[in-house]
């Protein structure tokens, strides 16, 4: 997500229109064929460990069972294990064979069967056109490889405060293009001011805590902070290094904090808020919304930098870690505020984020037990 958005933040920063583009796939890891992967993955994956995979993928057989009653057993002769450790990752070996076919321009972002495409350029009109020509090339290598495409279901965002929807050429099928989308649990509007996704994740959390008034009497302390921290914090701070970030507008960010609030609140049974806020995350031993953001931000760098991936985002976080200004070189995750997409936050809010622990970054503080203990130490409520 953080290279989606620093993808599409990145062209917007360069005064160009930007289109981001997903696909929908029919049964995704039910399509993939084992011949046609040990065929794209020859000569790009040790012959030894390819012949491994190829029997992991190759004679599955499958039943089905029904009150202790079993079906024939039946083999199959395509598809990925799904719930497998290996099975996303073969998925996406299998799929990232369309990048060949795209323009060299176009950014594909791939997490399992969920794709996205960004593309940009300085004309409207010229970019409906390139989105289209890459769209229906994207297709027909997806196709050629066994995937099944529902032309129907493409999702289409033109991102820009106040822009029109266009229509978008999909092998025939007028596609209209949408002011908002959801990818992979977050949805993000064509304004990045992430105003849908704090609002619907509002709905969920209020719901809850009005569930959890509800049963108040028969929890325990212990038992209501398990339910607030598995189902509200879940929600609330899903995937927040993405739009937690300092150029959040106000109106979000206080809705954010209300019901950061609302939910500990819950803990110490202060329905009708008497105590104080700062009191409550002394209490309940929470960080606030603010400091929550600059934790996430600093902990998904720390996993950047174990992973060594996304390498394009994490040399960009590695070569500027203490920038202060754009003028510096390019910041992380680029973010958009509401009021005027393309002004970009004046702070780099991962190298402020280290700075604040006060001790000089360098590669060999970066172990993921030192980090960590550092960052809890930084931002301790105590």
């Amino acid at each position: 997500m953080l290279s989606v958005k620093d993808e599409v933040c990145e062209g917007l920063d360069r005064k160009e229109n930007v289109i981001a583009y997903s696909l929908d796939l029919t049964a995704a890891f039910d399509m993939l064929r084992p011949d046609t992967f040990k065929e794209l993955m020859r000569g790009k994956i040790p012959e030894d460990m390819l012949g491994m995979l190829d029997e992991f993928l190759s004679d599955r057989k499958f039943f089905v069972e029904i009150d202790g009653k079993s079906s024939v057993t039946k083999k199959t002769d395509r598809g990925c294990p799904q719930g497998s450790v290996l099975g996303p990752v073969l998925f996406n070996l299998y799929t990232g064979a369309v990048k060949d076919s795209l323009p060299p321009s176009a950014k594909i972002t791939s997490y399992a069967d969920d794709s996205y495409v960004i593309l940009a350029d300085t004309d409207q009109e010229e970019l409906i056109k390139k989105t289209e020509e890459c769209i229906s090339a994207h297709i027909d290598r997806l196709e050629e490889i066994g995937m099944i495409v529902n032309q129907s279901k493409t999702e289409v965002i033109l991102f820009g405060k106040d822009k029109e929807t266009v229509l978008v050429n999909v092998k025939g099928t007028a596609v209209e293009s949408k002011t908002c989308i959801k990818a992979l649990g977050v949805q993000i509007d064509n304004a990045l001011s992430w105003s849908n996704h704090i609002a619907s994740m509002k709905k969920r959390i209020m719901s809850i805590i009005g569930g959890v008034r509800i049963i108040r009497n028969k929890l325990s302390p212990k038992q209501t902070t398990s339910v607030v921290t598995a189902q509200i914090f879940s929600i609330l701070y899903y995937a927040c290094a993405v739009w937690l970030t300092p150029s959040l507008g106000k109106k979000n960010v206080k809705t954010v904090e209300r019901l950061h609030f609302k939910a500990l609140r819950l803990i110490i049974r202060d329905y009708r808020q008497k105590v104080s806020r700062n009191e409550v995350t002394t209490r309940t031993n929470r960080l606030p919304p603010d400091k929550w953001g600059k934790f996430a931000m600093a902990s998904m760098f720390l996993n950047m930098h174990n992973a060594n991936e996304p390498k394009k985002l994490l040399s960009k976080v590695s070569t500027n870690i203490y920038s202060r200004t754009r003028r510096q070189g390019l910041l992380f995750a680029f973010d958009a505020s509401r009021t005027r997409i393309g002004r970009q936050s004046t702070r780099n809010w991962i190298g402020q984020t280290l700075c604040d622990i006060k001790i000089p970054w360098c590669n060999t503080l970066l172990s993921k037990n030192s980090i960590r203990l550092l960052l809890k130490k930084t931002y301790s409520t105590q």
